[in-house]
């Protein structure tokens, strides 16, 4: 047989070969992040213009009360630190809180910052 003959026929049979062979794939799973917190503590930064505001006072409610534009009282208030956080606690684990704060842009102007989630425990920005 001629080189050529023997060079097709080594090439159809690896091309079998690749064709009928079953590569094994390992997949290693990862952990899907925690949706639900499991501490009690919420660092929030109240931002406006992309600048931590101080001393401005960050109303905190539930979802369940409707959320920050309903007119329902909040259930705590704090005003923010020289860079711009306050520190919430007390918070439930699986609750959904909303943070709000009003930030005058000037005597006749008033803009509401808010921002309502259940990823808390990993600090909250209100406003952009």
């Amino acid at each position: 047989m001629s080189k050529k003959l023997w060079f097709v026929l080594g090439a159809l049979v690896l091309g079998l070969a690749a064709c009928t062979s079953n590569p094994t794939v390992s997949v290693t799973p990862t952990a899907a992040p925690t949706a639900i917190p499991t501490g009690t503590i919420a660092l929030v930064t109240a931002l406006y213009l992309a600048i931590p505001r101080p001393n401005q006072t960050v109303n905190e409610t539930t979802e369940l009360n409707g959320g920050p534009n309903t007119g329902v009282a909040p259930i705590a208030s704090q005003v923010t630190a020289a860079n711009g956080t306050t520190t919430f606690t007390g918070l439930t684990p699986g609750n959904t809180y909303c943070w709000y704060f009003d930030f005058v842009v000037s005597p006749t102007e008033t803009i509401r910052q808010s921002a309502c989630n259940n990823h808390w425990n990993n600090g909250v920005t209100v406003g952009t």
